[in-house]
């Protein structure tokens, strides 16, 4: 897009790249002027020329700086009138001149509408051509050349990026492309011109090097950084041994360098090698061996001109790629580049005395190639500092993340727990009422989504499931297990699924074990066994391993299952058509191995699946329990805060049918007032967790604070989070998720 259209969408940036750029040009011009005034520089020239220049680059700079965006848009295709000077300072001048002209032509490019572009491009590269061609003062032919080629590779490649809105993979391979293949046919010009001289073989070697890393280019897949690096460094490599091999002919294409370069790297790195080749070139033009002299004020326009190409080239490449915090990185390398600098400035000082005979050999003469290394160091120094900054941000960044994720979990499980555990106790207790083969497959139904939302808790939160300590309780492991398979007849007996359990004899002892993890996981595998396996028969063989640890295999005739690294990972299911998370094997084996077991696939039987969990089991002194009565709460005074009044109606109903006296409250500060006024002390207090007005954190520590010594069980419809530990912490006895049955009250009161 034009400067015009830019402005007419809103965006100032090429503005803004056109301003700064002619600014700091006249500058340049000026400072190139002064050079020539004070006699530093014997090479005659036009100073009315440059100094015309660089009043015609500053007047063009700062009116466009401070102009409306109405006026900059008119202004901006009069940038092309700036050539008005700059032919006739070819032609003055000559070669000396020819420096400034791939910056010219940049610009000019930014700001001429695109369907101009390429056509102008070349023009006025031909017509530099043709005032150099008849200027009295040609000198240095092939520095010329050189200076006068690299505009015309440049234009296509700038012409690519300045319509690019995004520096995609696309749009890079493009460019590169193009740029290589414009500096191979570059290469074959000039092998062209010397042939059949000796000296025609490098650029002829070098084209078809630049050659082969275009065809490259367009084989590779720029979406990923890694598949770069090869070209990346043959590049490198390739510019330090044309600069370190034939002179000062090289380093006059170093505009094109520098704009394959940031091609290649990103723009802080594309910074620090730009300055490093920048001071190489200054080097070889310095201290050239050869035959060829550099002229007089060739250096102070080289490093000047390239400086402010690589500049311009940084505000491009940086906009084109959205770089964040840039600024703040440049000021990092600037101010490691100044301490580097005085590390050398110091070491330089110590290095004089050694060497007064001869300090200016020793210190000047190595000046360029120090502030090359000085660059060096610091851009490694920068890149470690900013990888390091960038972990620590990443890192803050995905705890936060994993932090509003977890809140995010928290709320929507407690929002879609406490329905559902609503709708399960309707269910349930319309099923005791009216008892039918419908409102069974609504509470399978129903406790079907209470248990994903419970399996998402171990999926959200692993680093909170991993630091959970599961207590052991003493019980007869055959009766424990026998147990959890009479709860589940009605589902293996709908599946068609006969299922065969087989104990050792010294299951019948009283060992501890972790009873919660064991009937989940129990339960988990049998229930993928009836629903996914397709099998018809199902063994369970439960004898011991070694000393204190005990196995039980799941033995079905089913289809199988193919043993990949996947298996036990989340959301893994395997060919199965019926409904599931794909969490169950997932929870199982974390479950397993955080009580000290594991849950492998057992491949050495040949028909089915098997499963073999291994659990610790440790000899219990305590003898078997004897039977409990089956009704706990008769007679029992129970507070009960919650705030849902479906929930508090069904749990009030199961309550008083077991002979209890509820007292309801729909928030905890009733709940606390309640408590305060009532006439005969409360046996037990269920609470809910989040509640209105006062929650039952808040409840609870004010009822151990007013003396309360009974039971305080909460209640959470919270899959995710750490409301458990909180509520405990609080100085509740234990919590219980929603939906609550008789079973769970009577195990936590137990």
């Amino acid at each position: 897009m034009d400067i015009g259209t830019a402005l007419q969408r809103g965006g100032d940036s090429h503005t803004h790249l056109l301003s700064t750029a002619t600014i700091a040009g006249g500058a340049i011009a000026l400072i190139v002027g002064i050079f020539h005034v004070s006699g530093f520089a014997a090479t005659s020239v036009n100073l009315h020329l440059i100094f015309g220049f660089s009043l015609a680059f500053l007047a063009y700079g700062f009116a466009l700086k401070y102009a409306s965006a109405a006026v900059a848009q008119r202004i901006t295709p009069l940038f092309i009138l700036i050539w008005i000077v700059a032919l006739p300072a070819v032609y003055d001048n000559g070669t000396i001149s020819l420096f400034a002209l791939v910056v010219i032509i940049t610009l000019t490019l930014f700001s001429i509408p695109k369907c101009w572009r390429l056509a102008v491009g070349y023009l006025l590269c031909c017509t530099a051509a043709l005032a150099y061609l008849f200027s009295p003062v040609r000198e240095y032919d092939a520095l010329a050349l050189r200076l006068l080629a690299i505009p015309f590779v440049l234009i296509h490649p700038l012409y690519i990026l300045i319509d690019a809105e995004q520096l995609n993979s696309e749009i890079r391979q493009r460019a590169i492309k193009s740029a290589l293949y414009g500096a191979s046919a570059m290469g074959l010009v000039f092998f062209a011109i010397r042939f059949p001289q000796a000296d025609a073989l490098p650029p002829l070697f070098a084209a078809i090097a630049v050659f082969g890393m275009g065809f490259y280019a367009s084989k590779l897949n720029f979406s990923t950084g890694h598949s770069t690096r090869i070209l990346e460094l043959a590049t490198l490599l390739l510019i330090a041994a044309l600069f370190l091999t034939n002179g000062p002919f090289p380093v006059m294409l170093t505009a094109g360098w520098l704009l394959l370069i940031h091609l290649l790297l990103r723009p802080l790195e594309a910074l620090a090698a730009g300055l490093v080749l920048i001071a190489l070139g200054a080097a070889v033009l310095t201290f050239e061996p050869t035959n060829v002299s550099t002229p007089p004020g060739f250096i102070l326009r080289y490093v000047l001109v390239n400086i402010l190409l690589l500049g311009i080239y940084q505000q491009i490449f940086t906009q084109k790629q959205k770089v964040k915090n840039h600024q703040p990185l440049i000021w990092l390398f600037t101010l490691i580049c100044l301490l580097v600098a005085a590390s050398f400035a110091a070491a330089n000082w110590v290095l004089i005395p050694v060497f007064e005979h001869n300090h200016e050999a020793v210190v000047g003469r190595w000046l360029p190639l120090q502030f090359g290394l000085i660059v060096t160091i610091s851009w490694i120094a920068t890149i470690a500092v900013t990888r390091h900054r960038d972990l620590l941000y990443s890192q803050a960044e995905l705890e936060h993340k994993s932090e509003r994720q977890r809140q995010l979990f928290a709320i929507l499980g407690h929002e879609l727990r406490t329905p559902a555990a609503s709708l399960s106790m309707q269910i349930r207790q319309l099923q005791e009422e009216q008892p039918s083969e419908l409102i069974t497959q609504m509470e399978q139904t129903s406790e079907h989504l209470v248990n994903v939302l419970e399996d998402l808790r171990y999926v959200a939160t692993p680093e909170e499931q991993k630091n959970l300590q599961y207590t052991t309780s003493p019980v007869v492991l055959h009766d424990f297990f026998d147990t959890i398979l009479n709860s589940l007849v009605s589902l293996t007996s709908k599946a068609g699924l006969q299922v065969t359990y087989l104990a050792d004899a010294n299951s019948y002892r009283m060992l501890a074990v972790h009873t919660q993890p064991l009937r989940q996981i129990t339960t988990n595998l049998v229930k993928n066994a009836a629903l996914h396996s397709g099998a018809q028969n199902l063994r369970l063989t439960l004898e011991p391993l070694q000393a204190e640890h005990w196995q039980l295999r799941f033995h079905d005739d089913g289809k199988g299952i193919k043993a990949t690294e996947s298996l036990f990972e989340p959301f893994k299911r395997g060919d199965t058509k019926a409904d599931g998370t794909g969490l169950g094997l997932h929870i199982s084996r974390k479950l397993a191995r955080a009580i000290g077991g594991d849950l492998r696939l057992c491949n050495e039987l040949a028909a089915g699946t098997c499963f073999e969990l291994s659990f610790p089991a440790i000899h219990s002194a305590e003898e078997r329990p004897k039977a409990k009565p089956n009704n706990r709460f008769d007679g029992l005074r129970i507070l009960f805060a919650e705030d849902n009044q479906t929930l508090q109606i069904l749990t009030k109903t199961m309550l008083e049918k077991q002979g209890a006296e509820v007292f309801c409250a729909t928030n905890g500060a009733l709940a606390l007032q309640m408590f305060n006024n009532a006439e005969h002390p409360f046996d037990l207090i269920l609470t809910d967790i989040m509640m209105p007005e006062m929650d039952g954190y808040a409840l609870t520590q004010a009822l151990r604070e007013a003396g309360y010594g009974g039971k305080i069980i909460g209640l959470s419809a919270a899959t995710i989070g750490q409301e458990t530990d909180q509520l405990i912490e609080a100085g509740a006895d234990s919590c219980l998720g929603k939906p609550i049955t008789m079973d769970k009250l009577q195990q936590a009161l137990s």
